[in-house]
């Protein structure tokens, strides 16, 4: 459900990375099993490398709620407590902080 709701929202497709974030997801055999079955039910589309959702696979997921935008998502993905965080959450912090400048190969 994740996956289309995503997906939904993001109508000109997102890449696989990017749906992975948007759907708090982390890259994996099983997520890429889960997009091929998504795929088989005619639910999702895969074009110039950006995934879709189909009428039938918004037909399926319904209703969604609106992701956050903003500072609201950047919290929903990172968290408040920086004791909490995981590597991916840290890593996202570090990318959030600096944006929109880039990080050299030197500064990781």
């Amino acid at each position: 459900r994740a996956f289309l709701a995503a997906l939904k929202q993001h109508p000109k497709g997102l890449s696989r990375v990017q749906l992975h974030i948007l759907a708090k997801y982390a890259a994996s055999g099983k997520t890429g099993k889960e997009l091929a079955r998504l795929a088989r039910l005619g639910w999702v589309d895969t074009r110039e490398g950006k995934l879709f959702i189909t009428r039938e696979g918004s037909d399926a997921v319904g209703e969604v709620k609106s992701l956050p935008v903003g500072e609201e998502r950047r919290k929903e993905l990172i968290g408040d407590d920086e004791a909490d965080r995981n590597m991916q959450q840290k890593f996202l912090k570090v990318l959030f902080d600096v944006y929109p400048a880039r990080i050299s190969r030197r500064e990781r």
